[in-house]
């Protein structure tokens, strides 16, 4: 990756170690998670975590265009319940 901009590098290794600490019975919430998908599939350590819930926190959702908003807000993803993700953003 020679461009700039979030790297999916880094996102994709804490993947892979919180995927061999708690197994794949997780849901992802990142600000880029509508782009998590391709990587996941096309990286053969994490292909599994592929269909595992994805959503954008709810700070970060409207930032993205209009279909992004609407399938990866975490009010409306199934398996999110009622987190926002932004946990990190408060302190």
């Amino acid at each position: 990756m020679n461009t700039t901009g979030e790297k999916a590098d880094y996102p994709l290794s804490v993947l892979y170690q919180i995927k061999n600490t708690y197994g794949n019975n997780i849901a992802i919430l990142y600000d880029v998670a509508c782009k998590m998908g391709k990587g996941l599939k096309h990286t053969p350590q994490l292909s599994d975590l592929a269909n595992v819930p994805r959503a954008i926190g709810a700070f970060h959702v409207y930032g993205h265009d209009a279909p992004c908003q609407v399938a990866f807000n975490p009010k409306v993803v199934k398996g999110i319940g009622l987190v926002d993700g932004e946990d990190c953003e408060r302190y």
